[in-house]
């Protein structure tokens, strides 16, 4: 089995009685499923729409549902939770006892505590929760590489402040249009309801010899005109918010002297692809 620990993830327990209906409140996507999906992927917005925490939601036994995001975000998501919990019977707790590993596509995990991704399924691969080491036979590294290559942003660092929709939360099973009211919604459904999403997050491949490409750098046009913001990059390959425009006319476009070549990836909606 193909596996990494993924330090830069951490998890936060929120249990009691009213666990699902505090949370049903609070994020993009309707945890009524939650009992039969047992892992769903969402977003924590603020009143802006805007992203504070993307999260994966895991049920557990005893009303208790785990949420996973980005350890440096922890603290974070922690506060927003309590401010939002007024007298609500949860009890909101890290869990310090609990790792998070990534399992690679190849092989599929005998253990039940491993859930295959909601945001692409076993096809992308696999969260496992141990409490114990798992053998690690790769490093975190190849997770990395592996997620850019496939096009998923996860964490603050990528992440934060971008609308949902726009980093491709609709594509990815994060948003439901059906649930009610949550925080933020009301950008989400505006945007969804005149149906133009202009930027979405593209994953390109440098043409060049393989080279890390600056996040935050300008994606810019031959004509000079910024096309997007290059948001994580490792050798060779990347994710940017680009002109969905400029991507499906194939405009030559490049970020800090080296020339990028965006894709939309296979699991794409095939109307998108085009």
């Amino acid at each position: 089995m193909k596996a990494a620990k993924l330090v830069s993830r951490a998890l936060l327990s929120v249990k009691g009685p009213e666990s699902l209906p505090f949370l049903q409140s609070l994020l993009s996507n309707d945890l009524n499923q939650l009992p039969s999906a047992k892992c769903l992927y969402s977003f924590l917005l603020n009143a802006k729409g805007r992203i504070v925490s993307d999260l994966l939601v895991y049920a557990q036994p005893n009303d208790e549902i785990l949420l996973e995001t980005d350890a440096a975000q922890i603290a974070l998501l922690d506060r927003n939770l309590r401010l939002y919990r007024l007298r609500r019977k949860v009890d909101i707790v890290k869990r310090d006892d609990l790792n998070v590993h990534f399992v690679f596509p190849d092989l599929t995990p005998s253990n039940g505590d491993a859930f295959p991704d909601p945001r692409l399924t076993s096809k992308f691969g696999y969260r496992l929760l141990s409490g114990s080491e798992v053998p690690s036979t790769a490093e975190e590294s190849d997770y990395l590489r592996h997620r850019l290559t496939w096009g998923l942003g996860e964490g603050g660092e990528e992440l934060a402040d971008q609308i949902a929709l726009n980093v491709n939360g609709d594509f990815l099973n994060g948003i439901s249009y059906d649930k009610g009211c949550y925080i933020g919604q009301e950008l989400i459904a505006r945007t969804h309801h005149t149906g133009i999403i202009r930027r979405r997050l593209i994953p390109f491949r440098t043409l060049d010899p393989p080279v890390t490409v600056k996040a935050n750098s300008d994606i810019v046009s031959p004509d000079g005109k910024r096309r997007g913001k290059v948001i994580r990059a490792v050798e060779g390959v990347g994710i940017g918010v680009v002109s969905v425009e400029a991507v499906s006319n194939k405009m030559p476009l490049a970020s800090g002297g080296h020339d990028l070549e965006f894709y939309k990836p296979d699991w794409w909606p095939a109307q998108e692809k085009a």
